[in-house]
């Protein structure tokens, strides 16, 4: 019998010892990042409740050291599939008494960023994962660990509107870049839309060129006139033609916008970035016309780029991501472009406008700003004034430009601001005729200097979503679904964090899009669980 009972001590003791060996400050578990770390059914069972207070729940904990590269600026932490509600504490340099960072969450997944306090000095930390009872989950931690400087080039290309001959039949040869069909048959400008009052389908073909770089077509944004169509319907979705992804209608009425959401995501939009020309791009509709008066039947197509490939530098942050925490790190990096615009109508109502602006762009190039437009007809263009502004109200002439007077070809211009405006900067055109008459283009934007940054997670989300934005001012912040249906959340704001309550919202893919005057710094899909 005293055999028996000293063999149940000693296996009491070893037991004890293998518990307290995983779950205190003097024995915890040894992780090491970068490279980002995954642990898969982890377990607070049966460990202690040793962590130290504040940093602490009463209930069993497991503590786990992180060994980070001196430099650090951020720890990321991706909690996944956790049985059971807990908090999530970490400690820089020290178990006991180093500064504490908390974060709690219900079951489920959860990333967290957490930004250091003295990042040039701790390369060690402590994870507690701590919980009232006992959970299990998976635990994936990542980090950034430094940055290298980086210049690129530009690589955006010569986007532009394909006039090569693409189109055929021609709608109009004024404007031989696009297409259009109603109930399959090729229309001419005048459109014949018959019979009049019976829902019928309009096709509209857009093709552009990009033989040299990266940039490729994002946006598409259709103006119908209600004096001309009673009702008019777009496809919800579609594949994209030459990227993996999809177009996503938004919008409704008489006006109708597609946003090109690629599969990886890097926000490019339907274009490979192998040089190309040619590139067809169709958008149906379903209408009912009401009249073939071409001044009513008229539809303002506007047309906005991806922006990829554009010249940056400064400093690229390294680190790793935890599985599944994308796109965890900042670049930093500063001077890149604004997405370049195209414009047309398929028959300009009042039939003698100036000028006929097909594009209008501003882009970074090296510490220059390069502006651009082509038109594609002219009446009586006296001259353009190139003009710019700080503050999008208050705007000072920069170049004068000759116009060529009368021209049906394309003519492209370009200007380069040797000495642009630092940070947010605005540009437009004003187009004077012969006789004094004047008209001003669109507003294009543009950013130099350090970029904004914008976090979001987790992803998938269940009871909330995170957005973290650095470098970055007032943002407003929209969740929308497939079908472009807005969703108002509410929100608590903390320093630089806005924590979005979802509310019991339906799973599925949403779309949130983060914007900041007026500039859409990330357009995410996310899926709400």
């Amino acid at each position: 019998m005293r055999t028996i009972l000293l063999a149940i001590s000693l296996l009491q003791i070893l037991c004890t010892s293998a518990t307290l060996g995983q779950s205190t400050c003097n024995n915890p578990t040894n992780l090491d990042v970068c490279p980002s770390v995954l642990l898969t059914n982890e377990t607070n069972a049966g460990k202690g409740d040793d962590a130290f207070a504040p940093c602490n729940l009463l209930g069993e904990d497991v503590v786990y050291k992180l060994n980070a590269p001196n430099g650090a600026q951020s720890i990321f932490i991706s909690i996944q599939n956790a049985s059971g509600p807990y908090f999530l504490f970490l400690r820089e340099s020290d178990c006991i008494t180093g500064v504490c960072h908390a974060r709690n969450s219900n079951a489920g997944n959860g990333s967290y960023a957490i930004n250091l306090t003295n990042p040039t000095t701790i390369t060690t930390l402590f994870l507690t994962i701590d919980a009232a009872t006992s959970i299990t989950y998976d635990l994936s931690v990542g980090a950034d660990t430094g940055s290298v400087w980086i210049s690129q080039p530009n690589l955006l290309g010569n986007l532009q509107l394909d006039s090569s001959g693409c189109a055929s039949p021609l709608f109009s040869p004024a404007k031989p870049f696009f297409q259009v069909t109603y109930n399959g048959v090729p229309q001419v400008n005048p459109m014949t839309l018959a019979p009049l009052g019976v829902p019928g389908n309009l096709c509209v073909t857009t093709f552009f060129k990009n033989t040299t770089g990266l940039q490729g077509v994002k946006e598409f944004q259709f103006k119908f006139n209600p004096a001309g169509f009673s009702s008019v319907t777009g496809q919800p979705s579609f594949p994209g033609y030459y990227n993996l992804g999809s177009w996503i209608r938004f919008g409704g009425g008489v006006n109708w916008n597609y946003m090109f959401s690629d599969i990886a995501p890097l926000n490019r939009g339907d274009f490979t970035g192998f040089p190309n020309t040619c590139l067809a791009y169709q958008f149906c509709f379903t209408i009912i016309p009401i009249s073939n008066d071409p001044q009513l039947t008229n539809v303002d197509v506007k047309i906005y780029s991806d922006g990829f490939g554009a010249p940056v530098n400064g400093y690229l942050a390294l680190g790793c991501c935890p599985v599944p925490f994308t796109n965890c790190i900042g670049s930093g990096l500063g001077a890149t472009s604004a997405s370049g615009s195209f414009g047309f109508g398929f028959a300009d109502p009042g039939g003698s406008l100036p000028i006929e602006l097909l594009d209008f762009t501003a882009t970074n190039l090296d510490d220059d700003v390069k502006v651009n437009w082509s038109t594609a007809t002219e009446i009586n263009n006296d001259y353009f004034l190139l003009q710019r502004s700080q503050n999008g109200s208050d705007w000072e002439e920069l170049q004068f430009m000759d116009g060529a007077g009368n021209s049906t070809s394309i003519i492209n211009y370009e200007f380069i601001d040797t000495n642009p405006l630092i940070g947010t900067s605005f540009y437009r055109l004003k187009q004077v005729d012969y006789d004094g008459k004047w008209s001003l283009s669109e507003v294009v934007k543009i950013k130099t200097g350090n970029d904004p940054e914008v976090l979001i997670y987790p992803n998938p989300a269940k009871d909330y979503i995170i957005v973290e934005k650095y470098n970055a001012g007032d943002i407003v912040i929209s969740l929308r679904d497939l079908t472009g249906r807005f969703y108002r959340l509410s929100s608590k704001t903390e320093g630089n964090t806005e924590k979005l309550q979802l509310n019991n919202m339906a799973s599925g893919m949403y779309f949130i899009v983060i914007e900041s005057d007026g500039v859409i710094l990330k357009n995410e899909k996310i899926i709400i669980q």
